[in-house]
């Protein structure tokens, strides 16, 4: 009922304005578009509910717990008073969720301008700036300015790359837009701004995920860094896959055996 009204009151906007100058009809159109609600998708969790902006990312929204069941399982084993880094949050599915538990810290990265604007918007809906913080920077293997090369300019757009132009299955992007962007190394940006430590990272990045990894030697190493998971597409066996599994068993993490080969990710511990 929501959206019927506020398409009738944007019809009748268009209406009431059609003999307008167009910068006068654009104004008034800016201003009602502004002053409505913005639509949303509410789902159901085993935590609770979630509100998003409706048309960002919700293929993933809408089949919350099938899309990624091995994301949802891991944060919900999360101990309480833990520390959660989604490195790659796009409109903030799991960080939302994962903060869904009041003693749960999210600090959301982010680097895609759309994206980012849409995980503000969710974070807003569901008055969570109090447990999420999100940051629209990309992390990277060391600190530098670069392009972030997007394959679509949405909200919720995937197969982005901080710096290159392959995503995770070796395909080359076809880009749509370079956007500016900071790239910080995560011992680099621990150094610099001393965030709240994390003791679980998540990894959705679409491509250099080993890159991130090794940026953070120092950070990742530390024993508080509990456990990890990261996305991992395709053949195992891959250069590319080879060498995620290389950097985390050299920082220490045991990874578990995927509990179906159709799963996008691999969980990593540390032994205790």
């Amino acid at each position: 009922m929501r959206d019927f009204l506020a398409k009738l009151i944007l019809t009748f906007a268009k209406t009431i304005t059609a003999f307008s100058s167009r910068p006068r009809r654009s104004d008034v159109m800016a201003r009602v578009r502004n002053a409505l609600p913005a639509p949303t998708l509410v789902i159901d969790t085993d935590q609770g509910q979630l509100k998003f902006r409706h048309g960002h990312g919700t293929s993933s929204i809408a089949t919350f717990d099938q899309f990624e069941p091995d994301t949802v399982a891991w944060i919900s084993t999360m101990p309480e008073g833990s520390c959660l880094w989604d490195i790659g949050a796009n409109v903030g599915l799991y960080s939302l969720y994962a903060a869904l538990r009041p003693t749960v810290r999210v600090v959301a990265f982010e680097p895609a301008a759309n994206s980012y604007a849409a995980l503000n918007e969710n974070i807003h809906a569901n008055a969570m700036s109090d447990g999420v913080t999100a940051l629209c920077l990309a992390l990277a293997k060391e600190t530098r300015l670069d392009s972030l090369n997007l394959a679509g300019m949405g909200a919720g757009s995937w197969g982005n790359s901080f710096g290159g132009e392959t995503n995770q299955f070796d395909d080359v992007i076809d880009i749509k837009f370079r956007q500016g962007a900071i790239g910080l190394a995560i011992d680099d940006f621990m150094a610099h701004f001393a965030p709240p430590r994390p003791t679980h990272i998540k990894i959705d990045v679409d491509g250099i995920e080993a890159d991130i990894l090794q940026g953070g030697k120092r950070t990742l190493s530390a024993p508080s860094v509990m456990s990890m998971i990261v996305e991992i597409e395709g053949n195992l066996g891959s250069p590319r896959n080879e060498k995620i599994l290389d950097v985390m068993a050299a920082l220490g993490f045991v990874a578990r055996p995927k509990a179906s080969p159709v799963l996008r990710n691999v969980v990593f511990d540390r032994p205790v």
